[in-house]
């Protein structure tokens, strides 16, 4: 099979900030258009920033965070998630509120239309969901499971994540938190190499 034009983001060639509250790895960057995060925070942890994107999808996948705007506190279990609205001149922080547990998110940042932040179910194994110019496809998969997708958008660049487990994507091996970028993708094929593994796919 031919492949399509891509960039593959490792895990290990990730930019990675690191304290003793939080580690956060940049999955994925794209200047003025989407940056994707995974955060780690520690019991009790957070993790403070100035926001460079006027939207933020904050998607928990291990234990339930808080997010703190100056006016508002919102909290995230597992199984949902935050579609946020930030101003640029105001932080935002991702807490844990755990004091012995260990928590882990994904962080989707991006360029939209204001709308109302407000928390969303998330279900598996297959969620879709759409906003503005954002679609979102999370699935989880049985060890072999082989699936096709669709892009929304042919000519628009779309983003596979490995969440958990492994990949073959479009005949490329992707791990846990590796990433691929297609730059103008058509129809794509892939295939779980693990029992419960998780794919995000994400298109601007």
């Amino acid at each position: 099979m031919k492949q399509q034009p891509s960039i593959i983001y490792k895990r290990f060639l990730q930019k990675t900030e690191s304290t003793a509250t939080f580690q956060k790895r940049t999955i994925a960057e794209i200047q003025d258009e989407i940056c994707i995060v995974d955060l780690t925070l520690s019991p009790k942890g957070s993790w403070h920033f100035m926001p460079e994107f006027n939207t933020i999808l904050a998607i928990p996948l291990a234990g339930g965070i808080q997010v703190q705007e100056p006016v508002k506190m919102h909290t995230i279990p597992v199984g949902n998630f935050l579609e946020l609205y930030p101003t640029p001149e105001n932080h935002v922080a991702i807490t844990n509120p755990f004091a012995s547990e260990t928590v882990n998110c994904i962080l989707i940042h991006y360029n939209s239309a204001q709308g109302q932040s407000q928390l969303q179910t998330l279900e598996l194994p297959f969620f879709q969901w759409q906003n503005n110019q954002m679609h979102l496809t999370l699935r989880q998969f049985s060890n072999r499971e082989e699936f096709e997708f669709m892009p929304q958008k042919p000519n628009h660049p779309l983003w596979a994540i490995c969440l958990a487990g492994a990949f073959e994507f479009e005949n490329r091996l992707l791990e846990d938190r590796d990433a691929l970028q297609l730059i103008s993708p058509h129809l794509c094929e892939m295939e779980s190499l693990c029992e419960g593994s998780i794919l995000g796919l994400i298109q601007l």
